[in-house]
């Protein structure tokens, strides 16, 4: 029994150190096959996507639901942006953006928000758009830091 039982042991280990293997090396490819349509920027240590469209006030954020990204709106982000300036970003771990490895409350999320629109320089008025539970983030991000907020938009949230 115990032979069987450190055989089952070695076996997870192998298919853990594989998945790891190969996970390591296809997001290599994926970052060569997709690159980023935005830009990067440093916050707080963090690499941080943001992709910023069109022109116009004013300025429409997008804050992803709780597992997206800024890709999840790929087919509006255009439609959008033929309107106004529309900005979407990746929190950390999502699409484009570096991990953090650790959960972040919202009003880490909201701060960060913050942050990496004050280093990009996306000011002037700002309408929040927050779908799921973007919502809760773009509500906390209101709350911290009101002053340039004209709206907010929840979808589902």
């Amino acid at each position: 029994m115990r032979k069987i039982f450190i055989n089952i042991v070695i076996v997870m280990i192998v298919l853990v150190g594989a998945g790891l293997f190969y996970q390591s090396t296809q997001q290599g490819t994926d970052v060569a096959k997709f690159p980023a349509p935005g830009k990067y920027y440093d916050v707080d240590g963090i690499r941080m996507h943001l992709d910023c469209r069109g022109n116009g006030s004013p300025v429409l954020i997008i804050e992803s639901g709780l597992g997206g990204g800024s890709s999840g709106w790929s087919l509006v982000h255009d439609a959008l942006a033929s309107e106004t300036r529309v900005c979407a970003y990746d929190r950390p771990g999502m699409d484009w953006s570096a991990p953090v490895h650790r959960v972040a409350d919202s009003t880490e999320v909201s701060n960060r928000l913050f942050k990496l629109l004050t280093v990009a320089g996306v000011g002037g008025p700002k309408i929040l758009l927050g779908m799921s539970a973007g919502g809760i983030y773009v509500r906390e991000y209101y709350k911290n830091h009101p002053g340039d907020i004209t709206g907010m938009v929840l979808i589902d949230s």
